[in-house]
């Protein structure tokens, strides 16, 4: 299990099955967990913040990158195209991109299409 600190307020938090949350700490309760249907398909192994806290980036050994609402749990963006699995992502500090890395390959960055932006169009860079 992995986990990354928000501030005082908000932990995230990935396990060995997929799975992404995010718990208040102060009283320490669960905001969301992801659904089954949404879940990464291996390990989480990777998790980065966006500089406001309204976002969260999760990557996987299935090789994949997901974007989630931090607030609700919605699942905003998948991003696949890496061969192995994802190691480190980073927002940028404007939050208008990802980039992840993978081992063995080349940093990608991604332009995430948060909601104000029309979710249909092809994200990846």
């Amino acid at each position: 299990m992995i986990a990354l600190l928000f501030g005082e307020r908000l932990r995230a938090m990935g396990d060995d099955q997929g799975m992404v949350s995010v718990w208040k700490n102060e009283p320490e309760a669960p905001l969301w967990c992801s659904p089954k249907h949404d879940k990464h398909h291996s390990a989480v192994t990777a998790l980065a913040w966006s500089s406001d806290g309204q976002y969260l980036a999760s990557g996987s050994a299935d090789m994949t990158v997901k974007v989630w609402k931090a607030s609700t749990g919605a699942l905003l963006q998948t991003y696949t195209g890496h061969m192995a699995e994802v190691r480190a992502l980073a927002w940028s500090p404007e939050g208008g991109r990802i980039v992840s890395s993978a081992d063995h390959e080349c940093p990608r960055v991604w332009t995430p299409l948060l909601p104000s932006s029309d979710l249909t169009k092809p994200s990846s860079e």
